[in-house]
């Protein structure tokens, strides 16, 4: 059997303990992940981020840095990162 070598990370913003972010919070989030895993992800997948105020201006950031290929939104956001 082939193991596939896709690296992602999952938050679900439905999530208690995530309520009353914002979209600053966010960049933290985002930098943690990279701290965390050493930028070694190739997607970023954010379920339920329109809980958060202000998600469109952090989602939208992606929609024009070069290392973003593809970006989803229906329902669940993913980022394609490489």
């Amino acid at each position: 059997m082939k193991e596939l070598k896709v690296k992602f990370v999952y938050l679900n913003f439905d999530d208690e303990s995530l309520f009353g972010i914002s979209s600053n919070d966010l960049r933290n989030i985002e930098q943690a992940i990279y701290e965390v895993y050493d930028n070694d992800v190739n997607y970023l997948i954010f379920d339920e981020i329109h809980n958060v105020k202000g998600w469109k201006l952090f989602v939208s950031m992606f929609l024009i840095v070069p290392f973003c290929s593809k970006l989803n939104i229906k329902g669940l956001i993913y980022i394609s990162i490489r």
